[in-house]
């Protein structure tokens, strides 16, 4: 299998991990391990983070969370690391990578640091 699959699968796992966690279906584990604190710190960090649309003025909240509210964004974008390699992929999926963007601005961000 080439590596950009591998690099692929681990994105879209790690993406789909996190996503779990934070919606209260992962309590612990390596999921949880990974992000470098518990579930209850990465809410508490992320909510820190929380602001309004500038769009609509709607503020965040755990209620629009999702595909058409806000997401979890990687700071430092996923495809910046070699997930297959140990030690990036723990600073790749630490809760310090992690922030709250609107979906728009998620998808309009893409692989770039802002």
């Amino acid at each position: 299998m080439a590596k950009n699959d591998i690099q692929f699968r681990i994105k879209r796992n790690l993406r789909a991990r996190v996503n779990r966690c934070v919606r209260g279906m992962v309590k612990n584990g390596s999921a949880v391990k990974d992000l470098g604190c518990t579930v209850e710190k990465l809410k508490k960090y992320l909510e820190k983070q929380f602001y309004s649309n500038s769009k609509t003025g709607e503020s965040m909240t755990w209620e629009n969370y999702g595909l058409y509210g806000w997401h979890i964004d990687h700071v430092k974008p996923l495809i910046s690391f070699d997930l297959s390699d140990r030690e990036q992929f723990l600073k790749a999926c630490n809760y310090t990578n992690l922030q709250p963007l609107w979906a728009q601005d998620n998808l309009a961000k893409g692989h770039k640091i802002l």
